[in-house]
């Protein structure tokens, strides 16, 4: 089973001398992988919202710190939003926004991790 998350957390970043691969799929990929089954780490409700919609997938929210690929030898799947710019103090993205803001879908791991992908 593969991990979901909004995010590449710094907790993901291989010591000195190790690889961390990551490596660009499809939105129709990424539904595919989710299908097969997928433990979630989407923090907000709201971005799991729109990844539901977008995938068709009900995502639910998971706060939780997501384990690092370096340590578990699993794959993640990170859905990293592109917004158009940073946000001011205070300021949150309206769902409209968020809606029309470009997904990246990346699998991050060891090698051995991705060799199935």
């Amino acid at each position: 089973m593969i991990n979901l998350t909004n995010a590449l957390p710094n907790s993901f970043f291989p010591p000195a001398g190790e690889t961390l691969v990551v490596k660009g799929v499809s939105e129709a990929r990424a539904i595919e992988i989710l299908s097969q089954g997928f433990q979630s780490f989407v923090g907000h409700a709201s971005f799991a919202q729109v990844l539901t919609g977008r995938t068709g997938i009900n995502i639910p929210t998971n706060r939780a710190f997501a384990p690092s690929p370096m340590i578990t030898g699993e794959a993640t799947l990170v859905a990293a939003v592109q917004p158009p710019r940073r946000l001011g103090e205070g300021e949150v993205w309206s769902e409209e926004e968020i809606l029309t803001m470009p997904i990246s879908w990346v699998l991050v791991g060891t090698p051995e991790s991705l060799s199935e992908f």
